[in-house]
């Protein structure tokens, strides 16, 4: 019963937070796992505008979800300031979305546009219609910040988002920060650095998350202050799930310093995305850290530092599934400690000092 309970507060670093961003129905991708690039590449249109009226042409029967219901069809007029690729006949782009009738929305991820919202939309032509390129990345919510920087396409859009890292309106800022992260790749982090001294914890996160996505760990060894809240609010949570799959999929032997800092949190999940990341790495570095995870308190930590061990040694013998560790776990445990005491220890040296920025 123990190791169950266990198990299910672990899933919550799996799956918890994506159940609290998607809709139990319908769960789409991860937020914050956008690709700006991609998206506009794929996008015909791109722009950025505000939704001034929407209204609703028709009802007609169709399919939700894979099952037939009512479908609202309706009409949003967004007045664009904005056109980063493409071109307007107007100064307006007319973007038909469908709803289901009834209580569906309630519990499914549905397209939606109202009027006053202020977007950043990435649009394709359907049925001779403008429609939103994805109903989960069709659009996101940006500031209305510009730069006066030349610029064309993506690079406009860059500059744009610089300028609206400055917005006084804490969710735009924290909007345009998140956008910039997704741009995956850029010449200079500095306008995310620039931000820091002044930041709240909130915003502080969410220029962590974005340096990650980044792939810049300079700041990889602060981002544990964002785990040191056990009463964090909705947003911060939310962050905190997006900063561990950051580090989980980190993949660079430049972070393993700043990793092996980390892997001291008191934060389970913490924890368990860097002995998942170090696993991955297979830095010799690592090998202590692994032998210490062994007895960590969670045991998806304990099975990665295992499997981090076998990794760095190549003993695939000592390297089970999941389902097999289960069964006898100890084993492989003793296996692994009586490695170090007789051979192993003498292999590896345990960092003396803690990592540099």
């Amino acid at each position: 019963m123990r190791r169950c309970q266990t198990f299910r507060r672990l899933a919550i670093f799996v799956l918890g937070c994506c159940i609290a961003e998607m809709a139990v129905a319908d769960v789409g991708p991860r937020q914050g796992s956008e690709s700006i690039p991609e998206l506009f590449n794929t996008a015909p249109l791109v722009v950025r505008g505000e939704v001034a009226a929407v209204r609703r042409i028709k009802t007609i029967d169709g399919e939700f979800n894979g099952r037939r219901t009512k479908v609202g069809v309706f009409n949003a007029l967004v007045n664009v300031d904005r056109v980063y690729k493409g071109a307007l006949s107007g100064e307006s782009v007319p973007i038909t979305f469908v709803r289901p009738e009834g209580t569906e929305c309630t519990v499914s991820i549905c397209e939606t546009l109202s009027v006053g919202e202020y977007d950043l939309f990435f649009l394709a032509e359907s049925d001779s219609s403008l429609r939103l390129l994805d109903k989960f990345f069709g659009r996101f919510p940006i500031s209305r910040l510009g730069s006066e920087a030349e610029g064309s396409g993506i690079d406009r859009l860059r500059n744009d988002l610089i300028a609206g890292l400055l917005d006084t309106d804490e969710s735009q800022s924290l909007a345009n920060i998140e956008l910039f992260g997704a741009l995956e790749q850029v010449s200079s982090d500095e306008p995310l650095l620039r931000l820091l001294p002044s930041a709240d914890i909130l915003k502080r996160a969410a220029i962590y998350e974005a340096l990650l996505r980044l792939h810049d760990y300079t700041m990889l060894p602060q981002t544990g202050e964002v785990f040191e809240k056990p009463d964090a609010d909705a947003r911060l949570r939310a962050l905190q799930y997006r900063i561990t799959y950051q580090i989980s999929e980190v993949r660079s032997g430049a972070a393993v310093p700043a990793l092996l800092l980390l892997s001291q949190s008191r934060s389970p999940v913490l924890r368990m995305s860097v002995i998942h990341a170090l696993r991955h790495i297979a830095d010799l570095q690592s090998a202590p850290v692994f032998i210490k995870a062994l007895d960590d308190p969670e045991p998806l930590i304990r099975y990665d530092a295992v499997l981090g061990l076998a990794t760095l040694q190549r003993d695939w013998d000592l390297a089970p599934s999941l389902e097999v560790f289960h069964q006898n776990e100890a084993k492989y445990i003793r296996a692994w400690k009586k490695w170090w005491t007789e051979s192993g220890k003498a292999m590896y040296v345990t960092p003396s000092s803690p990592p540099q920025r």
